[in-house]
């Protein structure tokens, strides 16, 4: 009762699974950016009336701008360098006008002038009006495959020059590799080597 003799009326809430619930979208959003940050992937979207373009902090992170840049679709395409701009174009042309999802491996120059490899997937929904997708950081990865190619190529070439005979037969007693040098001296080009028995030379 209030002083003036009036009646206060009081009304509790239990928001118990209300803050249970913030807290729990709170985490998962958490953990969802630091798995990004550890893939260097990304999650993006747009809308296809506006053009206006969504990105998580993944993407924003491949692109090395800061969290209040707000994207448009065609400032996203201007990330791509020259030779990719065309392909990534298309790909998002044909989603737009025939639903058809892309999955493309491209390089984007980053706003600190950073030269990124990047694979992209786009995901139309046309009745939403909208086209979303997957983004990811690939350049360590594509660094990587082209050492090895490299590797690979030496290795070969090493292998093919080497004046000693080298014969790789395999658990079925047939010939898989012979270099140049061991099959002149057996009278044979490597070729012909190939899946002989070994109890045939």
């Amino acid at each position: 009762r209030a002083s003036n003799g009036g009646q206060l009326i009081c009304f509790l809430r239990d928001i118990t699974e209300h803050i249970q619930a913030e807290k729990a979208l709170i985490k998962s959003r958490g953990m969802l950016e630091e798995t990004e940050s550890l893939g260097k992937v990304g999650g993006w979207e747009f809308n296809i009336d506006t053009g206006k373009q969504t990105w998580t902090k993944g993407v924003y992170d491949i692109h090395e701008v800061d969290y209040e840049y707000d994207p448009t679709l065609s400032q996203g395409i201007d990330f791509y360098t020259q030779d990719s701009r065309p392909s990534i174009t298309s790909a998002v042309k044909q989603a737009v006008e025939q639903s058809e999802p892309f999955d493309v491996e491209l390089e984007i120059k980053t706003a600190k002038g950073n030269l990124h490899k990047v694979h992209a997937i786009g995901k139309p929904d046309l009745e939403n009006r909208r086209v979303h997708g997957f983004f990811q950081d690939i350049t360590e990865r594509k660094t990587q495959e082209a050492q090895l190619l490299e590797s690979e190529k030496k290795y070969r070439d090493l292998i093919h020059l080497a004046q000693e005979g080298i014969w790789v037969i395999d658990k079925n007693n047939l010939t898989s590799f012979a270099n140049p040098s061991m099959a002149k001296i057996l009278g044979y080009t490597a070729e012909e080597m190939i899946g002989k028995p070994l109890f045939d030379f």
